[in-house]
């Protein structure tokens, strides 16, 4: 497109400017010629669009792109039919826009010295300059879809030119029968046609394409499908060795979760890692690991759901190492990579389950595919190969080159070199921080102050952080990283992106312990030791209280290295569920003598579990003392009128029994959440152990039914 653009602007002798039947300063008029192209994996009866003959070189050379598949059914068949019966090149009128570049857009153009074309630009920035405009579309001026048949028919009744055009064919089908006629389908007459009537070198390069999948000459496009073709290869490789392999998922169950008031029911392992997730109402069920399908489908039912689809697993074995992530009306399916993020992951195709059409982005995709779609209840009704989009292909070479193997997911953060004194040496390689030695990048600088004063996003961090947005406002650098930055009343200076930073986070947790662990909790333990003199709550580190300006640094790359809870980003296949606040406050050691909440003292039992109350962490201990086995919180079953928030019962013993430690009973609010999980358990035939405060001292008598094992086991291991 680019070549034929710059030809046609160099030949221009006037462009049409303010034209009434365009939305763009200047056209400047074109010709483009059809061309039919059976070899289209996508779509064998796809129309390119391409340069005259008189360009010179084949119709593949002078190619430059495809009619939207929506402008072939809006003309019903008729742009197909003409291109493929005609004894000549057929032409289509158009322009190409061009549209104006206002002060700011010349200005951008005259700082970038980069002379490559930036994304979607068909020209360099030295190029718009000299021409005075940039360029957008190239629009086809095509006939009403309503004459366009009766216009084809009259062509075809007239009789052949003596001598065909470079791009010629035979008519293959009689006058008046075409597309659109019932009963008949000349698509593989005018096919064989089309190709035995084309010149000699592309004949030829057809013959080539339909042997070996490529032309005859290596291509941009060619080698980028071979690439992917050998990816998929050796990731077949792969899935085969990882379905013969057990998952080491244990103990899954489902449990029904509300984000937002939004309901979905999760299927997670012992330990509470995320494993899958049923989509309400009706499906489907995607798992992070195809291998633990049936056992999630038995936790599902357990829960009181039975999937519509994707219960028939017979005959369906040959799975890739695969997942879909549902997006609206279609499927992306990702290939996994161990300690991924799901979103990062790259793309092997796309399935849209209205209409069944599977799209693979390399051939030996094709099956495995198919039988993920099939595990999935869903039967594709077509299969195609085709390239991803350009913008995808780049995701994919992103994705396909990172790691996240035992580490944070991480983002960048900017910071002055002599900054590195108030983070341990050994905390840093967990983070990425590019240290800045010399004069502060442009990048950095280039806002002014009436920029950062209406930047409502940089005033909300601002309020935030120092509890307002009052006093005399000045333009200062930003204490971190240098650049631009507001300094407001007696407030330091800190600029939006490490105010962001501070808020959010530079680490986030996956779900798999590492390295990065131990800079976090060091960082928590050091903000509660400089700032808050305890255990900080996630609301406290919203604000900075320290006024002392290296203190204040200081505090704020503590909080850089804190990962927040609701910012979590687990991997495909984390080894754990994120740490939740009081999680991390008990590994930076700070909850060993109890915090205090408006519920109670939050505090560690004996066995690690964490307790809201000094009465729920006597409860733990004694089950932890007498070897009753207990898992905390465990979900009540889902119920659309009892329970669609996720209730949970503070323990669950072994045999299923769920207990509740009631700490205010007397509260209405708490009464009427404790009486709707009672007639849930009535409903659901769940035996439920309440206890108040008033039963911590005769624990063993209501637990004497768990006990009666457990003392006979000990006593007849003590000997007589």
């Amino acid at each position: 497109m680019r070549t034929f653009v710059t030809r046609r602007l160099a030949e221009a002798n006037a462009l049409i400017h303010k034209p009434h039947y365009a939305d763009c300063a200047a056209v400047l008029p074109v010709v483009v010629s059809f061309v039919p192209r059976p070899d289209n994996d996508y779509n064998p009866r796809a129309i390119s669009v391409a340069m005259p003959p008189g360009d010179g070189g084949s119709p593949l050379d002078r190619h430059i792109g495809y009619l939207y598949e929506s402008q072939l059914r809006w003309f019903g068949g008729a742009i197909h039919r003409l291109a493929t019966v005609s004894a000549g090149p057929v032409g289509c009128h158009g322009w190409i826009e061009l549209y104006e570049i206002d002060e700011y857009q010349r200005e951008e153009l005259e700082r970038d010295a980069d002379p490559t074309m930036s994304e979607g630009e068909l020209l360099t920035p030295a190029e718009q300059l000299r021409l005075g405009y940039s360029v957008g579309s190239i629009r086809l001026n095509l006939p009403d879809p309503a004459d366009m048949p009766a216009l084809v028919d009259a062509y075809e009744l007239s009789p052949a030119p003596a001598t065909p055009g470079a791009d010629a064919v035979v008519a293959a089908q009689p006058a008046g029968a075409h597309d659109g006629a019932p009963g008949v389908d000349h698509s593989e007459v005018l096919r064989a046609a089309y190709l035995t009537r084309l010149g000699e070198d592309l004949r030829t390069a057809f013959a080539n394409r339909a042997a070996t999948g490529a032309w005859w000459r290596p291509t941009a496009r060619s080698m980028a499908a071979d690439r992917r073709a050998a990816e998929a290869e050796k990731r077949l490789e792969r899935w085969s060795d990882y379905r013969r392999q057990q998952h080491r998922y244990r103990g899954l169950r489902a449990i029904s979760h509300s984000v937002y008031g939004f309901g979905k029911v999760l299927v997670v392992d012992e330990h509470g890692a995320r494993v899958g997730e049923y989509h309400l109402p009706d499906g489907p069920l995607t798992l992070t690991d195809e291998r633990v399908r049936p056992d999630a489908l038995r936790a599902l039912t357990a829960h009181g759901i039975t999937p519509k689809r994707g219960q028939q697993l017979a005959g369906l074995d040959d799975f890739p190492d695969a997942l879909v992530l549902v997006m609206r009306r279609t499927w992306s399916i990702r290939a996994v990579q161990e300690l991924a993020a799901a979103e990062s992951l790259p793309e092997i195709g796309t399935f849209e389950p209205e209409s069944g059409r599977l799209i693979v982005y390399a051939a030996p995709y094709r099956e495995p595919v198919m039988t993920l779609i099939r595990r999935h209840g869903h039967e594709p009704a077509t299969v195609n190969v085709a390239a991803p989009s350009r913008e995808t292909e780049k995701w994919n070479q992103a994705a396909s080159g990172s790691t996240n193997q035992a580490t944070a997911i991480r983002t960048t953060a900017p910071l002055r070199a002599e900054l590195r004194r108030f983070i341990p040496a050994e905390h840093l390689a967990c983070v990425d921080i590019t240290w800045l030695t010399g004069p502060t990048p442009e990048g950095l600088t280039w806002r002014t102050r009436s920029d950062l004063e209406n930047d409502s996003y940089y005033v909300r961090e601002l309020t935030a952080l120092f509890g307002g947005y009052r006093g005399e406002v000045r333009l200062a650098p930003c204490r971190l990283c240098g650049g631009n930055a507001l300094a407001v009343g007696s407030a330091l200076p800190y600029c939006f992106g490490c105010c962001r930073r501070a808020q959010r986070g530079i680490l986030q947790d996956n779900g798999v312990d590492g390295p990065w662990v131990a800079a976090a909790t060091w960082a928590i333990r050091r903000l509660a030791e400089i700032e808050f003199s305890g255990p900080p709550s996630l609301a406290q580190l919203t604000r900075l209280t320290v006024t002392d300006a290296g203190r204040a640094d200081e505090a704020m790359l503590c909080r850089f290295l804190i990962p927040r809870p609701e910012f979590a980003w687990p991997a495909t296949r984390h080894h754990r569920k994120p740490y939740s606040w009081s999680e991390w406050l008990a590994r930076a050691g700070l909850l060993r003598e109890g915090m205090r909440t408006a519920r109670g003292t939050r505090t560690v039992a004996t066995d690690g579990h964490l307790c809201r109350s000094l009465f729920e962490r006597h409860v733990d201990d004694f089950f932890h003392h007498w070897d009753i086995a207990h898992d905390i919180e465990p979900h009540y079953p889902y119920d659309s009128e009892l329970n669609t928030t996720g209730l949970r019962a503070d323990w669950r013993l072994a045999d299923g029994t769920f207990v509740e430690a009631l700490g205010l009973p007397d509260e209405k609010a708490y009464a009427a959440k404790v009486e709707r999980k009672l007639e849930l358990a009535r409903r659901t035939g769940i035996r439920v152990v309440t206890i108040t405060a008033d039963d911590l001292s005769r624990l063993s008598t209501v637990f004497a039914p768990w006990l009666t094992g457990v003392i006979g086991s000990r006593a007849s291991s003590a000997g007589p």
